[in-house]
């Protein structure tokens, strides 16, 4: 026996025994299985021999260091130590990965220390087994492909099933405008007017971060980007897919068609940015770790423009996680060191809860201020059955709704196509793709003029009939489901215009406490808990345009689903950060939980603010007690207006004729101004005739005004 004055711990935490203690617990061992045991060190001197000497120290294998991430390195219990083959081997109360981890946080050229536990993380679509396969291949011959440049502007506006060559462009409705009446909303995200200005993807690197990519898919190998991909779960540059018959590893598949299926090889169908480059990072088939998530989100961040993400913590209404250390530094150095310091574009499904009252804003990814979080719209325009209630959400593309109706068309494994996808998952790629465009249009807009840019265009008019808009102080109409209103491809385009783009001013953030909650900080007796903050005007030296708004909250309370949040700015506007989650029985409260808004985006600040906290709990009374501990406000934006911004007016106005806008492109803009004009020119003659003598000759460019102001 060992003999010392020292406690246990002290003994445990040396780093000069644990080889001769690995050894000991191995002895003692009764069952062998290989662990899976993985610790992130950050070391002060970044200093690749110290790492390995403290690897060497606690009989662990050196496994490089995290790209991208500052002074973050990777060890793993070594397959050489007789330690790898014990399961949960204790020795005074501590399992052996303890032992390790305490020893690991003592030593003193360690800043920090994370041993790398399970994640459970759900793709957010619905599979089904059915494929649509051996399609019928339409069009030209091998070798007589036409590029879109080619067709004329009749045949993109009036002819759209015959544009393209590819079987299932006729059934991508979200893509072309369907309607059989024009009377009834716009059906398509205005992305023909953009194709036809010769954009289409070109230099833009898209990420599916998901389970895999089938690169050599007929519709997918001419724009698939082996320096985009990398499978992470066995550390292969491959990221195909394993082929199995139940839950089969299609996902990122049918995501990467949507962005970037080939145009016009008479296959599947048509993706938005259909000569972009594709690429798919693999994290999602098996363990899932913090580490996983945080290599995956900054693969080739020197080479990525955008990182499609389509999953997330389960949506099930009681889930309630945000991204772990890594990847929360991983999507901060994304947006900050992406595209040569412009911020790479991370776009977020926002969830399928909908049917468990679930809420995105339970969901750090999709409610990061550095992601894009993107609903869902039907075919029948109305939310969908899974749509989530939330504030978080900054824009919605289409889906599937019902079981019966329209879905989404794609790629599938095995070279085939689907038109089966669904859920949000089919919606963030849409948006991915939609950005590609907008970023070949111009490459030097940064992270926030995208979000700028979607939030300034996106439009409500195909989906105002549904009840829940409401207008905040700077005139953008929004909703806890749609955020801002559909993605206007050729309005975002029009507005980035490299000719007249100012980018956004730089962001400012200030955090605020000081809240006064006048009846205590007491959830209880009263079921309702009202406090107010006010924002005094030097704060608009810092931030006087708001962007997003996040409201910490750390609180216990013993059925956290019972509670719903709001927050009223002093202009008026009312956002529900929290809505009642009746599967959510967790009794640990929301411990520090930052909860985000971009409901005030455009409004000024300064004056009261208002946040009422309840338990919406059905019981007359559910005799549950809370105590709120601190609430922080935190203001992002900008101290003085964006430029696009100010040249409106300081005002987001709205086009009411929306829905009978018929997809006019830069030729037919000009023909029927061409047209107007000789019309008005022979009216302005017979007035002059007339003895009218005072009428102006509008200019050639007054007509193209009018065409773009109608």
């Amino acid at each position: 026996m060992l003999r010392s004055s020292r406690n246990i711990f002290e003994l445990l935490t040396d780093c000069s025994m644990l080889p001769l203690l690995l050894l000991l617990l191995a002895a003692g061992s009764v069952k062998s299985e290989q662990q899976h045991h993985v610790w992130v060190v950050e070391v002060n001197s970044g200093s690749e021999a110290a790492v390995r000497s403290i690897a060497r120290s606690h009989s662990l294998d050196y496994h490089g260091q995290i790209p991208h991430l500052r002074n973050k390195f990777v060890l793993r219990l070594s397959k050489d130590s007789p330690a790898a083959q014990m399961r949960r081997a204790k020795r005074g109360g501590l399992a052996m990965h303890e032992v390790v981890h305490r020893s690991l946080e003592r030593h003193p050229g360690v800043a920090w220390v994370s041993y790398q536990t399970e994640l459970t993380r759900g793709k957010r679509d619905f599979q089904r087994v059915e494929r649509f396969s051996n399609v019928k291949r339409l069009g030209q011959p091998d070798g007589q492909q036409r590029d879109v440049s080619d067709f004329s502007p009749s045949e993109l506006n009036h002819h759209a099933e015959s544009v393209f060559t590819d079987p299932l462009w006729p059934r991508q409705w979200y893509l072309h405008d369907s309607r059989t009446n024009p009377n009834q909303p716009k059906l398509d995200l205005h992305v023909i007017p953009v194709w036809r200005r010769n954009l289409t993807g070109r230099g833009v690197v898209v990420a599916v971060v998901d389970d895999g990519l089938e690169r050599d898919h007929p519709d997918l190998v001419a724009n698939y980007d082996a320096r985009a991909s990398y499978n992470y779960n066995n550390n292969t540059s491959d990221p195909m897919p394993k082929y199995v018959d139940i839950e089969e590893e299609r996902h990122g598949t049918r995501c990467a068609g949507e962005i970037a299926m080939q145009a016009n090889n008479s296959h599947c169908g048509v993706g938005i940015a259909f000569n972009a480059r594709i690429g798919g990072v693999k994290i999602l088939d098996g363990r899932m770790s913090d580490l996983l998530e945080a290599r995956g989100l900054s693969h080739a961040l020197d080479y990525v423009d955008i990182y499609s993400a389509s999953w997330g913590p389960t949506d099930n209404g009681a889930t309630m996680e945000a991204p772990g250390p890594l990847a929360s530094e991983a999507l901060e150095t994304g947006i900050r060191r992406g595209r040569n310091g412009k911020g790479v574009i991370y776009v977020w499904a926002s969830g399928n809860g909908g049917a468990f009252d679930d809420n995105c804003n339970c969901d750090g990814y999709a409610s990061s201020v550095y992601t894009i979080a993107v609903s869902s719209a039907t075919h029948g325009l109305q939310p969908p059955w899974y749509s989530e209630h939330c504030a978080a959400t900054l824009a919605t593309t289409f889906s599937s709704g019902s079981k019966s109706g329209e879905k989404m068309v794609s790629t599938d494994l095995r070279h085939q196509c689907t038109t089966e996808f669904t859920g949000t998952s089919a919606s963030a790629p849409i948006a991915s793709g939609i950005i590609a465009l907008l970023l070949e249009a111009n490459p030097s807009l940064t992270y926030r003029d995208v979000q700028h840019a979607i939030v300034w265009t996106a439009e409500v008019a195909p989906l105002q009939h549904n009840l829940g808009w409401e207008t905040n102080a700077a005139g953008h109409k929004f909703h806890h489901q749609f955020g801002f209103g559909l993605f206007n491809g050729a309005a975002m385009v029009k507005l980035v215009d490299p000719a007249i783009w100012r980018s956004v001013p730089p962001k400012r953030i200030v955090e605020l406490d000081g809240w006064n909650c006048r009846h205590g900080w007491q959830l209880g007796r009263s079921r309702s808990l009202r406090c107010s903050l006010t924002v005094e005007p030097e704060v608009e030296d810092r931030v006087k345009y708001l962007e997003h708004l996040q409201l910490r909250v750390n609180m216990t309370y013993p059925v956290r689903g019972n509670l719903a949040i709001f927050i009223t700015s002093p202009a008026g506007t009312r956002s529900q950060l929290l809505t009642r989650r009746k599967l959510d029985k967790a009794n640990s409260g929301l411990p520090s939980w930052a909860f985000m808004t971009v409901h005030f985006w455009g409004e000024e600040p300064a004056g009261q603010w208002t946040v009422e906290i309840q338990d919406q709990s059905e019981s007359s009374h559910s005799g549950q007690q809370g105590l709120l501990e601190r609430l922080q406000l935190v203001l992002h934006g900008t101290e003085t207006q964006p430029d696009h911004r100010a040249r409106a007016g300081g005002f987001r106005s709205y086009n009411r004729a929306y829905n009978s806008v018929k997809n006019i492109i830069e030729e037919d803009r000009e023909s029927v101004a061409s047209r107007l004009m000789a019309y008005y020119n022979r009216l302005f003659d017979s007035a002059q005739h007339l003895g009218y003598k005072n009428r102006i000759r509008p200019e050639p460019q007054s007509w193209l005004k009018i065409i773009d102001n109608n």
